[in-house]
């Protein structure tokens, strides 16, 4: 097959596209905060409770016992005015409120630091490494969370080559929102300007062979509960 497609023309056959958007991820509860230090930090369950309650001691966060994704009305209002000052465009046409999942105890807010203008970049060097880091996470989670929802253009594209047709996939950023602050998107395939009938210049053919994959390991990252949590 390689040597067959690597000698006919390539044209396009079809294009789909669709605007996909997506909405900001909801601050941490307990168990994803330590889903999200587990799949970023590679910590486990204990490192990143024993951080997070220095963190809570030292009085950069809220309390890290809660399965509410719920900020408080007075702390809504920070993120914006940060916003405001550095990144403007992604205010959203009204503020972001999360919805608890029917269960939650809802007796503390969502994990968020106790003042937005500790931004990371402030406190880099007033923090041992990986304190710093899980600090990082929750500050990009609280603030992301408070922004536009991305929106991306997705692409279908179909193409023949002689007799072998094949599919090419790619994503374009049409609004980056709070992808600015917490990657959500995956990896992106930026496709250039193509249309119907277009003949695509090959530069190389290479084929790739694949087997079944056994289910992942279980880990205690993949354990905790997935975001229980929707913004509106």
């Amino acid at each position: 097959m390689v040597d067959v497609t690597s000698k006919v023309p390539h044209i396009i056959l079809n294009i789909e596209v669709k605007e996909v958007r997506k909405s900001p991820p909801a601050p941490f509860t307990t168990s994803t905060l330590q889903q999200a230090a587990g799949s970023q930090l590679n910590f486990n369950t204990k490192t990143t409770m024993s951080l997070a309650q220095k963190l809570y001691e030292s009085g950069f966060i809220t309390y890290i016992r809660t399965d509410s994704c719920i900020l408080s009305e007075d702390f809504r209002s920070a993120p914006q005015g940060y916003l405001q000052q550095y990144n403007p465009e992604n205010i959203p046409d009204k503020p972001t409120q999360h919805r608890n999942r029917s269960s939650a105890q809802e007796g503390h807010e969502a994990i968020r630091p106790t003042d937005v203008k500790n931004t990371p970049d402030v406190l880099r060097l007033k923090m041992e490494g990986q304190e710093f880091k899980l600090y990082e996470l929750i500050w990009n989670r609280a603030l992301a969370s408070q922004c536009k929802p991305a929106l991306m253009e997705r692409s279908l594209v179909k193409v023949a080559a002689g007799e072998w047709q094949f599919l090419l996939k790619g994503n374009r950023i049409l609004q980056e929102g709070y992808v600015k602050y917490w990657e959500g998107l995956g990896e992106e395939i930026l496709l250039p300007e193509l249309s119907i009938g277009q003949e695509l210049d090959l530069e190389k053919v290479r084929w790739s062979k694949h087997q079944t994959e056994p289910p992942k390991r279980f880990t205690e990252a993949s354990n905790a509960c997935s975001n229980d949590c929707s913004a509106s």
